[in-house]
């Protein structure tokens, strides 16, 4: 989160593939972060009504090709005539929150479900009121005129990371914040506990000034439409976001990591040309070393980028991506670096890779990697230690504290748990600084009352497994039901009974259940039916969505989604909704949320 924090505090320190295969290996464990769009600070401490974001993407191609068959393969999928097309501003996210028609605080996204107080910088860009009761939120970018920084702010980098700069420091000169400009983009009104989409053309604030409608078979035209509308628009835009109309969004709802009803289309990304002066190695949690392009420093679009990644040896040997070669570099994502294509090699004569890994084992060419077949390797230990402290999620514990921990002989994010081998005391035998950083990790440790299964066998960090293998093979090892199709057969083998992986899981659970409670996966019985919802059970008497699958559970049913469902719940037996379609289609049986009481 440091490097997030630093980019969205408009200082990038996002110049290298460090950050590249820290996300990598995040996503490889499950976590969330890699979507997390902001930084995760201290301040950012005010809980937003309901979770802040982020967009799936679609990326256009360097010369310019539009993502024509992702983005109408996810029109056609929602199965509506005409989407919303609306700029996407390259600007900083808010949410303008109001109380019963009066403005209460305005917050930034932070980590999606807390942000910090901008209120002061934003309101007076905003109505005092607004003709609603209960909870709203008014979501949109805080963005500033092109013209104007052009103007007075030019010596930043650009208008976004100038904006970020603004936001993030304390104090403001009034004539500064008197530049900056709110745009709303979504509106959402709770009602209770659930929340409607409203039009967020709302009186009295600052609207998006180009919206027009689209259907998939007009996506390319859509595209280019965006693109003449970038040249003239006032503020700075990367892309366009396509949305569903409100009527779906309440029933396609989000997953964990974005809305179901809206994707963002990426224009795309800028180039710059500079040299590779040399090539570092990286020695990752796989064995695999892999190499990184030290180059001449070059700005690209507003970033200082001297470092990008080359993913493997084999990559680099056919790129002739060595030491002296001319290269063109992008951000992919407009986020992190890499090389787009050589255009003059390097001299190969001059290169030698490294011959031997950090922990003292030869390496070996496998595959296109260079890898340490060393499973004690120094290294590998360190990568499987980094997964399962931040599986812990512990916020303040970043990546120099858990180098502490690694230095002080901490081996498994499990020792972490163990009051016995974790505590003050020891700490500060360790060589730890008595203080706020200290007392922080301790309290949220100490906040840690039970653990599943799958936690656990994150936490160990054996080798490849996400969170999807682990969620299956913690029900395995618990006596329920799993699944291990489509897995790799590598990584769910050695949990047998008397199995080396099994082993070490049981000797684990044997250990951490003295200190929390291990809750283990509940069965789920032969005759249980599995079900997906659609629309809203309220009619049918149930308060909330939750409420209705407590009821469900009890009369025999389980929760899954729309693939393994063998009922599709309702309030609508004729609604054209893309589940019901796709319910149709699979042939799964279709009644109302009624008919629970009947079954």
């Amino acid at each position: 989160m440091a490097a997030k924090e630093a980019y969205y505090s408009g200082n990038p320190i996002l110049t290298d593939d460090e950050f590249d295969r820290l996300e990598a290996d995040l996503l490889s464990m499950g976590s969330d972060v890699p979507y997390i769009v902001g930084a995760d600070d201290r301040k950012a401490k005010y809980s937003h009504p309901s979770p802040m974001l982020s967009l799936a993407k679609y990326q256009a191609s360097l010369d310019g090709t539009p993502p024509t068959e992702s983005a109408t393969a996810w029109m056609n999928k929602i199965g509506h005539h005409s989407f919303e097309i609306t700029p996407k501003y390259d600007g900083n996210a808010a949410n303008c929150i109001y109380i019963d028609g009066k403005l209460s605080q305005v917050l930034t996204r932070g980590n999606g479900t807390k942000g910090r107080d901008i209120t002061d910088k934003v309101k007076h860009n905003l109505p005092d009121a607004i003709g609603f009761d209960g909870t709203v939120e008014v979501r949109g970018e805080v963005v500033i005129k092109v013209s104007t920084f052009n103007a007075k702010y030019a010596n930043f980098k650009n208008p976004r990371n100038y904006v970020a700069g603004v936001l993030n420091r304390d104090e403001n000169p009034s004539e500064v914040i008197a530049d900056l400009d709110f745009i709303p983009l979504e509106v959402r009104l709770h009602k209770d506990g659930q929340f409607i989409y409203l039009n967020p053309r709302i009186p009295g604030f600052v609207h998006a000034p180009y919206i027009f409608y689209s259907g998939p078979q007009a996506f390319e035209m859509a595209y280019q439409n965006m693109v003449e509308y970038r040249r003239t628009s006032e503020y700075q835009l990367d892309g366009f976001v396509i949305k569903a109309p409100e009527m779906l969004r309440a029933e396609l709802g989000e997953n964990s990591h974005d809305p179901n009803w809206a994707v963002a289309i990426k224009f795309p990304p800028k180039e710059a040309i500079t040299t590779i002066k040399s090539i570092s190695w990286q020695y990752g949690k796989s064995g695999a070393v892999t190499p990184v392009a030290v180059m001449e420093s070059v700005d690209l679009d507003g970033s200082t980028v001297s470092r990008a990644a080359l993913f493997n040896y084999t990559y680099l040997k056919n790129m002739g991506a060595y030491p002296g070669a001319q290269v063109a570099i992008a951000k992919s994502g407009d986020i992190i670096p890499q090389i787009l294509r050589v255009i003059s090699p390097g001299n190969e004569a001059e290169f030698e890779h490294p011959s031997h890994c950090k922990c003292g084992s030869e390496l070996v060419l496998s595959g296109v990697h260079l890898m340490c077949e060393n499973e004690n390797c120094i290294m590998n230990e360190w990568h499987k230690f980094y997964q399962g402290v931040a599986w812990l999620d512990l916020d303040g514990v970043g990546g120099s504290m858990i180098k502490q921990l690694f230095a002080a002989g901490y081996r498994s994010g499990l020792d972490l748990l163990n009051p016995t081998k974790f505590n003050k005391e020891i700490l500060l035998e360790k060589g730890f600084k008595d203080g706020k950083i200290l007392a922080n990790m301790l309290e949220q440790i100490s906040r840690i009352t039970e653990i599943t299964p799958r936690e656990i066998l994150m936490i160990m960090a054996f080798r490849n497994m996400g969170s999807t293998t682990s969620k299956q093979i913690g029900n395995f090892l618990s006596g329920v039901d799993y699944s291990f199709h489509g897995l790799e057969k590598s990584v769910v083998s050695g949990f047998g009974p008397g199995e080396a992986k099994r082993l070490a899981y049981e000797s684990a659970v044997a250990e951490i259940s003295n200190y929390i409670k291990v809750v283990l996966p509940e069965a789920i019985s032969a005759e249980s039916i599995s079900f997906e919802m659609t629309g809203s059970p309220k009619a049918a008497g149930f308060k909330t969505k939750q409420e209705f699958i407590q009821s469900a559970k009890a009369k025999g049913y389980h929760h899954t989604g729309l693939k393994d469902a063998k009922v599709l719940f309702t309030d609508d037996l004729n609604s054209a909704s893309s589940k019901m379609e796709e319910a149709r289609k699979r042939g799964i049986r279709i009644i109302s949320y009624s008919d629970i009481y009947e079954g």
